[in-house]
């Protein structure tokens, strides 16, 4: 039996997100879990990938996920900017990577900055 919906449960995806973030059907997300059928192994590496753990820990690892709500759980936002990441060509990801790297200096939290969210963005 495999570990895709302990995982995926785990980071608070749906398998329609799951689904569309893999370009599969979300039918065939639930056959994976259920083990009707089996991905390919270039869906399986994907999923590993989305979920931010190894092939090993979702088809035989006995380690428990984190909890549900737990800081490695995405939030419905963080979801939905890996969604719309994934719907870009590649030339619009590497603009995303590259505006994102460069804001990360200025808008990165440390103790010495200040809350992003209370700063007034000029352009």
């Amino acid at each position: 039996m495999n570990r895709f919906r302990e995982w995926r449960e785990a980071r608070g995806f749906s398998q329609k997100f799951v689904a569309v973030s893999l370009g599969v059907k979300a039918p065939s997300v639930s056959d994976w879990e259920s083990g009707k059928t089996n991905p390919t192994l270039d869906n399986l590496i994907a999923l590993s990938k989305l979920l931010g753990v190894t092939c090993d820990q979702l088809l035989t690892d006995d380690t428990p996920p984190p909890a549900i709500g737990s800081s490695d759980a995405l939030t419905p936002d963080e979801q939905r900017l890996i969604g719309d990441y994934r719907s870009l060509n590649e030339q619009g990801q590497a603009y995303i990577r590259q505006t994102m790297y460069m804001a990360l200096p200025i808008y990165k939290r440390h103790s010495d900055l200040p809350d992003v969210a209370d700063e007034k963005i000029s352009g």
